[in-house]
């Protein structure tokens, strides 16, 4: 038995058990506004598909004014096959999830793990403004 045979069934498997429903967008500059003198944002979409997520045991602690406020921080699985390069400051939106109350809460992508001896492509999100 291989390695590859083992990581495709590994695949597979990890796969079926993404049952979260993702949207990535990821910001882009739109036209020039000549009233305010500034460009204008939109949002381009890279990846809309299965996923899994699952909160990390620990959240973030960051500085915001001088009150310290905990950040919540997940995992989110991506199918291994997905093609799309997701990049830190993507914003991530759940349109299906186990967990109800993550249904269209934006979250952000703050890091990408890579590495070709996975069953799945992981992503770090937190729980805030854009960074």
């Amino acid at each position: 038995m291989s390695v590859e045979s083992v990581l495709a069934r590994g695949r597979v498997a990890h796969e079926r058990l993404m049952t979260d429903t993702v949207t990535i967008d990821r910001k882009t500059q739109g036209a020039f506004n000549a009233t305010t003198g500034e460009y204008g944002t939109t949002w381009t979409t890279v990846y809309t598909g299965p996923a899994g997520i699952k909160p990390e045991r620990m959240p973030r602690e960051v500085e915001a004014g001088q009150t310290a406020t905990a950040v919540g921080r997940y995992d989110v699985k991506l199918p291994f096959a997905t093609a799309v390069a997701v990049k830190v400051e993507d914003r991530l939106t759940a349109s299906a999830a186990s967990d109800v109350r993550l249904v269209g809460r934006p979250l952000w992508v703050t890091a990408v793990g890579l590495g070709s001896r996975r069953t799945a492509w992981h992503i770090t999100v937190v729980d805030q403004e854009q960074p």
